[in-house]
């Protein structure tokens, strides 16, 4: 990970190095696109990316697991979320020394929902701007003096802003302004709308008037999509604004929380049928003669390389006598896992290393590997435990049992 750091810093440099000549403009050079560019690269070639070999689309790969991605953030929408925290602070009116410049600078005692960017705006203002809209609707306030709420911009009620609602001349020829606050709208009025406003817009019915709460300040909260008020984090951002997909019903079989993460990998590509196996190589390379390394039968496939050719049927075999159990030729436990990724790792070693190991050094060292991860597990001391360290050789971590106080 520093490699690529390291690269993506020679290039920040290099772009930097060409904006700064004479007469040249400076142009808006896309960070998070380079740094994408480059996990991306690490992941499929462990270098610089190449035209197709990306197995799974970058979108796919940032989703959460249980939605059949790698839990990677996307770093473009990560930036959206922390852009938002921003915006949040200045519509929280938060007591910081930047909401102070903001509102001295570019508000200039207008809301935030009104203003708009100008020509000589900064880059980041301008895309904080941009996000009002994406999150207006997840914004509400409590109203307790009222003094921190603008009546016609700010979210108090579920009938939305007010703005929407009553224009800007009606406002004025109540005796009103766009800088009026909730406390000041209810002490005009009296706790009532101006004349012929119920009349005229029924959904101020939905708006509360109610009495202030002097000396309480007034809430604000994030709504989720579910519609619960939550104090504002970051992760209720993220979670409202990462796309959702449907839930994949494999996601805990490949990572549960002692799966060996390089094994959980290859097991999610070969369930997404995205291995380069050879039925999918043969539609690009129709003329070309290819068979299974291991039974030259057929073209090998996801179903024929772990379930029906003959040499992963034998290596499955042989772990059933040695485990003792009766698995069935799917997808399902951790055993089966490593049986996948040592089955697609010798059939790569037999086509690009023309290096071959017969079923039982496959058993073997499918049985170091249940072995060593045994021997990295913690558990609470058992005859069970006992029975599985002499079969297998190893020596668990006892847990300790915590002194009772």
């Amino acid at each position: 990970m520093t490699g690529i750091m390291e690269r993506i810093s020679k290039k920040r440099t290099k772009n930097e190095a060409k904006m700064t000549k004479p007469g040249t403009e400076w142009k808006n050079v896309n960070v998070i696109y380079d740094i994408n560019k480059h996990l991306n690269g690490f992941l499929w070639c462990q270098g610089e990316l190449t035209k197709g070999k990306s197995k799974v689309s970058w979108d796919n790969v940032c989703k959460p697991k249980e939605q059949g991605g790698l839990g990677i953030k996307d770093l473009k929408l990560w930036n959206e979320v922390l852009l938002v925290k921003q915006l949040w602070n200045v519509i929280s009116k938060k007591n910081t020394l930047w909401v102070k410049w903001v509102n001295s600078e570019n508000l200039k005692g207008k809301s935030i929902w009104e203003v708009n960017a100008k020509a000589n705006s900064s880059v980041g203002w301008k895309e904080i701007l941009k996000l009002r809209d994406k999150i207006r609707k997840h914004v509400i306030w409590k109203i307790r003096d009222g003094n921190s709420i603008n009546a016609w911009y700010d979210n108090w009620n579920t009938g939305g802003p007010l703005c929407e609602i009553v224009t800007t001349r009606e406002i004025y020829d109540a005796g009103l302004s766009i800088d009026t606050t909730v406390a000041e709208l209810i002490v005009m009025g009296e706790g009532k709308w101006p004349e012929g406003w119920e009349n005229a817009y029924h959904i101020l019915n939905l708006y509360n008037l109610s009495r202030l709460q002097e000396g309480k300040k007034d809430d604000i909260f994030w709504v989720d999509k579910s519609g619960h008020e939550r104090v504002f984090g970051t992760k209720y951002v993220w979670k409202d604004l990462c796309c959702s997909s449907p839930r994949v019903d494999w996601h805990k079989i490949v990572w549960f929380s002692k799966c060996i993460p390089r094994h959980s990998f290859i097991v999610s590509l070969a369930i997404q049928n995205r291995l380069n196996t050879q039925d999918r190589i043969a539609i690009w390379k129709p003329n070309d003669i290819i068979q299974c390394v291991f039974c030259k039968k057929c073209l090998d496939s996801i179903e024929h390389l772990f379930f029906s050719c003959n040499f992963s049927k034998e290596v499955w075999r042989e772990m059933q006598k040695t485990l003792n159990v009766n698995m069935a030729f799917s997808w399902g436990n951790t055993v089966e896992e490593l049986l996948v990724y040592y089955i697609w790792q010798e059939r790569n070693k037999r086509i690009f290393k023309e290096d071959r190991r017969d079923e039982k050094t496959m058993v073997q060292i499918i049985k170091e590997a249940i072995r060593l991860k045994l021997a990295g597990l913690e558990v609470k001391d058992s005859r069970t435990i006992k029975e599985v360290e002499d079969r297998w050789s190893v020596q668990f971590q006892i847990r300790k049992n915590r002194s009772v106080r």
